[in-house]
């Protein structure tokens, strides 16, 4: 009797047990996806690698959320038709070329957001044949060959400019260093806006200008422009925006 009494204890211990690794392995997998890091959380946007300690890029502030920075993977831009401008003159702040705001339908104007740092940077390359730029232009690659670009950022609270603008510099096909904005504390939804571009299209063209041979050459996206083509292909430059704010982790 005492033997079977043994036995009973025994097997009730070991389903207890049991029980219990099963209970705390469920309540451990719940809290690893309930933290905002794992899952399908944020796959909207940029790369969740799924922890805190397996993040590509490095953690620079403590409210960080997101294991990811985020990425628009192509912004198409035409020229302005200004082929007299070059260099610093090249660039009239003012006329947006494109905004978060209004070229960017559907995506989450939130991901902007930030009370400490903004940080971005731009990769260069060369538009799809056929594509349309933001000002709606026909591209063709055969007016396209560029190997630099110059891309000039303004970063606005509503309309109120948050600091002067910022220029990001970058060969194509490469990624230029992140350029950081302090951001003031209690600001609110912050617009992403293009008001600038240069680069070397001219310089691949017959009897260059200036500055070629030595790369100290910017000027303008030349504009093919035609009364009786209104739609006639022009050059057109593409790049992708990668940023991180204080609620994602910094760029690499």
């Amino acid at each position: 009797m005492k033997n079977v009494f043994k036995i009973t204890l025994a097997l009730t211990l070991v389903v207890m047990m049991a029980a219990g690794c099963q209970q705390k392995s469920s309540t451990k997998k719940k809290s690893s996806t309930s933290d905002g890091l794992t899952g399908d959380t944020g796959t909207d946007v940029g790369t969740d690698t799924g922890s805190i300690s397996g993040c590509d890029g490095v953690r620079w502030n403590y409210d960080a959320t997101r294991c990811y920075y985020k990425n628009i993977n192509r912004v198409t831009l035409s020229g302005a038709g200004n082929p007299n401008q070059t260099g610093a003159s090249a660039v009239v702040i003012g006329p947006v070329l494109w905004s978060s705001a209004n070229n960017l339908p559907g995506y989450d104007q939130n991901s902007f957001d930030s009370d400490t740092n903004f940080r971005i940077r731009i990769k260069p390359m060369s538009p799809l044949q056929n594509d349309r730029s933001v000002a709606g232009k026909s591209c063709t690659t055969n007016l396209s060959a560029f190997s630099r670009m110059k891309v000039f950022f303004m970063l606005r609270n509503g309309s109120n400019p948050i600091m002067p603008y910022v220029e990001v510099e970058a060969k194509i096909d490469q990624y230029s260093q992140k350029v950081s904005i302090d951001v003031p504390k209690g600001t609110g939804t912050k617009v992403l806006e293009v008001v600038g571009i240069l680069t070397d299209h001219r310089c691949k063209r017959e009897n260059p200008p200036a500055g070629c041979s030595n790369g100290t050459y910017w000027g303008d996206i030349p504009l093919v422009v035609s009364s009786k083509y209104p739609d006639a292909p022009t050059g057109c430059a593409s790049f992708k925006i990668e940023y991180a704010t204080d609620t994602t982790y910094d760029l690499p």
